[in-house]
Order: C-alpha cells, then sequence, then structure tokens
C-alpha cells in the first residue's frame, strides 16, 4: 500500500468501528433499510420489547460469507440481507456488532423528532397546542440550553444542539400544558386518564437519553436504561393511533362519515329532551366516536421501524465497549458546518473558487493575529497600542479548573445611577429591603460587635453601595468526561430596564438555606433539594463596610413548594410557586449562590 509518505509498505487493515447512521450502516452491511445492522429481528417485530431472543442472534459476517458462495438467497431474504456481495464479509477478525449506537441520528434527530410530532398530534386532539406554544415561548434562559423560539410546527429543521436542549425541556413543558386550568376548559374524566399516560409515556423516552449522553456508567445506570426503555414500550400505545398509514386513515374517514350519518339520524328523535340531557348525549357520543375512530387508527398501527429498535442495544454497547459519546456523529457533521457556511456566503453558481479564496483570507488575517499577538506578549508597548486590532476571541462556555485552584464570581453592569440603599429600593421596587439589610448584618456581620443593632443602623444610613445588573458563576459540570469542568452561568437582574424588547428579567438561581441562616420552615421544604431551594434574583449589589471591605449580597425571593417536596406522579416534578407577603424573601451571599435553576411556568400568573 502506497502510504501518505509516498512510501510503499506492506499493510494488514482491520476494521474496528466507524461513526455512522442507521441508513450509512445499513449501506455498509448491506442490508435493507427496514431492518436492524446488529441483530437479525424481523421487520414486524421491531417495536416489541422484550425481542423474545432476537437481540441475542447477532448478524455473523462469516455466515453470510458461507451463504453467499452457496448462493442461498432464501435465507438472505428472510434475514433481511441483500443477495449482493458485501466488504465486511471477507474481512479478518470482523466484529459480529461493529455498528456502534449513534445517539446524533437515531435519538436526537430520529426519536426525539417522532415523539415532538406525536406530541404535538395529541395536543392538537385535545384542543392545547398552543398552551404548549405558549409555554414554549416562556421558557427562560438557561446556560447550553438552546431553544428555538419560534413554535416547533414552524421549523423547517432542527440541529442536533436544539434537539438536546428539547430533550431536556419537553417534559416539563408537556406537563405544564396538561396540568394548566385557569385558562382552559376542565379535562373530562377520560382525559385525565389520557393526560397521565401520555406524560408517562413522555417522560421515559428524554430519561433514556439523557442517560445514555453519560460520560460514565455503572451498573445502576445502565439497569436505569433497560428499566426506562421497558416502562417506554408500556406505555407507548397512548400514541399509537397517529403511527396510522394513509390507508388506515381513509378506514377511519370512512368511519367517520358512518358516524356522523347515525348521529344526524338521531338529532330528530333528541329535539323533545332537556337541555341537560342533550348535552351529556353529545358528550357520550363523542366520547364513543373518538373511541371508535383510534380503535380503527390502532388496528394496522405498530412501532416497527429499526430507529426505535436500535435502542434495545444501548444498553449491552455500554456494558461492552463504554460510554456512547465516543461514538457520536455530531464530531463528523460539526466539520461540514465550515463549508455549509461559506457555501451560503457566496453566489451559490461558482461556489468552490469562493470557497477556496475565502478561506485563504481568514488563513491569512489569522496567521497574522497569531503574529501580533506574539509581538505584544514579548513587548508591553506594542500590547498597548494592537489591543484594539488583536482579535478577542469569544468566551467558551467550558472552564478547567486545576483543584484547589480559587474560583472567583465576577459582577458585570454596574448602575451608574445607584450610590445608596434607597437608590436601590426605588429602581428595583423592594420596599422592605432596608429590612431585609438589616436582618443580614445582625447575623452575618455585626454579631460580634459590642452593639449590633447600632453598628448595623450605622452602616446602613452611612455606606456606599452599587448596583450590578448581572453575576458570573462557575458552576460543575456533569455532563463531560473531564474533570474539574465548570460552565459558566450568566444570572442577571435587570429591574426596570428592558432586556431584549421584553420585560425586565429576573433569573432563578439555587440558594443554599443552611449557609444563610434561613428560617427553619423553608429548610423542611428544601430536604429533598440538598437543603437548597431555587430563589428569583431581585437585585445583586455591594455594601461598603468596614475597614473598605465590600460585601457582595443579592436579595432573592425563596419559592415554596406546592405538595409534596419529594418528585412525585407520572411526571417525577416538583411544582412551585412565590410566597405572599415576602415571606421567602432574605438577602444572602452572593458567594453562596450555586448557579442557575430551570423552571417551567404552568400558570399564565406564575410567570
Amino acid at each position: 500500500m502506497i502510504c501518505s509518505d509516498e512510501v510503499k509498505r506492506r499493510c494488514y487493515p482491520r476494521v474496528a468501528g466507524w461513526t455512522s447512521g442507521h441508513a450509512e450502516s445499513s449501506t455498509m452491511h448491506a442490508i435493507y433499510s427496514n431492518r436492524c445492522p446488529v441483530c437479525e429481528c424481523p421487520a414486524d417485530n421491531l417495536g416489541d420489547h422484550p425481542l423474545a431472543g432476537y437481540e441475542h442472534r447477532k448478524r455473523d459476517p462469516v455466515r453470510y460469507h458461507k451463504l453467499w458462495n452457496t448462493k442461498d438467497t432464501t435465507t438472505f431474504q428472510s434475514d433481511g440481507v441483500k443477495p449482493i456481495a458485501n466488504f465486511t464479509w471477507s474481512l479478518p477478525d470482523m466484529p459480529w456488532d461493529i455498528a456502534r449506537a449513534d445517539l446524533l441520528h437515531i435519538v436526537f434527530l430520529g426519536i426525539i423528532e417522532y415523539l415532538m410530532e406525536w406530541v404535538q398530534a395529541f395536543l392538537m386532539e385535545h384542543n392545547r397546542l398552543c398552551v404548549f406554544e405558549d409555554i414554549w415561548a416562556l421558557i427562560a434562559p438557561y446556560p447550553q440550553v438552546f431553544i428555538p423560539r419560534r413554535p416547533y410546527r414552524h421549523l423547517s429543521q432542527v440541529t442536533g444542539k436544539e434537539m438536546r436542549s428539547i430533550l431536556r425541556c419537553i417534559l416539563a413543558v408537556f406537563t405544564a400544558t396538561l396540568c394548566r386550568k385557569s385558562d382552559l376548559q376542565r379535562p373530562s374524566g377520560g382525559q385525565e386518564v389520557e393526560f397521565k399516560k401520555a406524560i408517562t409515556y413522555v417522560r421515559y423516552l428524554p430519561d433514556f437519553g439523557r442517560i445514555a449522553r453519560y460520560a460514565s456508567h455503572t451498573e445502576s445506570t445502565i439497569n436505569y436504561m433497560r428499566d426506562y426503555l421497558r416502562r417506554f414500550h408500556e406505555t407507548k400505545g397512548v400514541f399509537l393511533h397517529f403511527q396510522a398509514g394513509k390507508a388506515t386513515k381513509a378506514k377511519a374517514k370512512a368511519v367517520q362519515r358512518e358516524l356522523n350519518v347515525q348521529r344526524e339520524s338521531r338529532q330528530s328523535v333528541s329535539d323533545n329532551l332537556s337541555a341537560k340531557l342533550l348535552a351529556q348525549l353529545h358528550d357520550e357520543d363523542q366520547l364513543e366516536r373518538q373511541y371508535l375512530i383510534n380503535e380503527t387508527l390502532e388496528a394496522e398501527s405498530d412501532f416497527n421501524f429499526p430507529k426505535i429498535h436500535l435502542l434495545s442495544h444501548y444498553a449491552d454497547q455500554i456494558s461492552h465497549y463504554g460510554r456512547l459519546p465516543q461514538y457520536f456523529t455530531e464530531s463528523c457533521e460539526t466539520s461540514h458546518k465550515l463549508f455549509k457556511n461559506a457555501y451560503c456566503r457566496s453566489n451559490c453558481v461558482d461556489a468552490i473558487p469562493q470557497n477556496i479564496q475565502g478561506y485563504m483570507w481568514e488563513h491569512s488575517f489569522a496567521m497574522r493575529e497569531l503574529n501580533m499577538e506574539a509581538w505584544a506578549d514579548l513587548e508591553p508597548a506594542i500590547m498597548r497600542r494592537l489591543q484594539d486590532v488583536i482579535h478577542r476571541k469569544r468566551r467558551l462556555p467550558l472552564f478547567s479548573k486545576v483543584a484547589g485552584d480559587t474560583i472567583y464570581m465576577h459582577l458585570q453592569g454596574k448602575w451608574s445611577e445607584v450610590t445608596k440603599i434607597e437608590h436601590v429600593v426605588e429602581e428595583f421596587h423592594i420596599p422592605f429591603l432596608t429590612k431585609y439589610i438589616r436582618e443580614f448584618l445582625l447575623k452575618n456581620v455585626c454579631c460580634d460587635t459590642r452593639d449590633p443593632e447600632s453598628d448595623a443602623n450605622n452602616l446602613i444610613n452611612n455606606c456606599m453601595v452599587e448596583a450590578f445588573s448581572s453575576v458570573e458563576i462557575l458552576v460543575p459540570e456533569q455532563d463531560t468526561g473531564e474533570q474539574n469542568a465548570y460552565v459558566l452561568h450568566h444570572l442577571k437582574c435587570t429591574g426596570k430596564r428592558v432586556w431584549k424588547g421584553q420585560n425586565g428579567r429576573q433569573d432563578v438561581e439555587w440558594v443554599p438555606l443552611g449557609l444563610n441562616n434561613i428560617i427553619r420552615g423553608v429548610l423542611a421544604e428544601a430536604h429533598s433539594f440538598g437543603s437548597r431551594l431555587p430563589g428569583q434574583v431581585n437585585v445583586i449589589f455591594t455594601i461598603l463596610g468596614y475597614n473598605g471591605q465590600w460585601y457582595k449580597l443579592a436579595h432573592v425571593s425563596i419559592l415554596q413548594v406546592i405538595g409534596r417536596p419529594t418528585p412525585g406522579g407520572p411526571e417525577g416534578i416538583v411544582c412551585m410557586q412565590k410566597r405572599d407577603n415576602g415571606n421567602g424573601d432574605y438577602v444572602v451571599w452572593v458567594r453562596s449562590l450555586e448557579g442557575a435553576a430551570h423552571l417551567i411556568p404552568v400558570e399564565p400568573e406564575h410567570r
């Protein structure tokens, strides 16, 4: 073989694995697109779980090579293999399960896309799709969560990064849509049963996808994946009629026309009935119609498609080969972004020479910027002259810190018009802020002085105050395989100022209650959350204390848990609301905040 250095060498290539989606795996293994590339499961059983032993009947390339030599096309047809010669059958030491799990095309751009289509069809059937889109638009910003602002049904294309964010939010948004009662008609008993089944179904698939992305696994996490997949298959029947084909939908329309004729024939008999009895008969008729139509749709519908079947092999592949993100095809797809962006900037006629010229320009400018940065590092005088010329690299959201390094919180967006506590009260509409500051000073600053009350009052009346609109907090990142990795959270509090053309923004963050001497009643609610609760940031400010020391403080409103403080119900979610009369308002140290909390609004008045 002629190598890249033009030297001829004797090589013994061995194929160990590659990253590919289901379409590429089907082509490389010469199997039909409606079959599994890992096992010999029949096409009519792809949606079943458990697989009745088919998951153990792995595809054997040596066997297929022998069948090809004997021209046994019948066995090829029954196993879903195309009767053509395939290069993988003759490779030495070819692993039988070389097809690896692909999270991007199978989960994020596959099953989750199906899930979104089923969810929208379910909500449209129950007249709640507009509510779903309203709640979707109210999702608060969160680090590394990229939610499209437009309704999902209006999107022509969704990236893998956006689908990962949807995976984190879909259960909460769907549950909030079905639980809203203030501005919607009260659901019937049959609808409430369907709602619980749908919430259970939507819960287990995102849970499976999130655990599949873990950077490391144990036997417990692998068993969790198997359990979530089993429960997903047990509850998938609630969306079965949305899988109907064109012929099945035509039969359902015929049934609907027949029911319309029967209803018109009964109207002449029911003219003499009371209004209450007519309404009862109408509701019963609607339920019967919906039941018959769904029964017709479900009779010939199924979930027999390869992507839903491939999920059953994920746990085994983790046990054999380790974490799934190492076979993530997004790293390959990301390399196409450079060429796609270059093509969009061209005139789309003679794009190739324009792309080459544009790449040469970008490369030349990048080299010159590196030279200027090197000169600036050698000579400080050059740094002052070139500080406006050198390209400022964008700050990455992920940081690595060595164990033992000090982690700082940076305050940003100083308010020039705020110099006293009275200015903070007026600008941020917190009438009892002085009271909360006094309570904080007595417990944390002036507690060891001779006259704590007098010292606290003197500090409040004579101190210098600065207010800020945001604070940067480094929070440990759990989704990456790196140790000591942190992600940057920007917590914002704009007061009366407009944020991106909308109302002011007050982010919600996690507040550790024990570190801030908060009352025991609130601590009891936070027992299930590790002695912390979400709290809305109302203002971020600093006070100049004794000996020229600045105290970095924040005024927060601790949210109240509704019902049980532990996740329960089919959705496994805890509901919260704002407290009345400022009962949960406190002043805390900024350094005690533990990053942003992601909450989904349920009722319009609780935004």
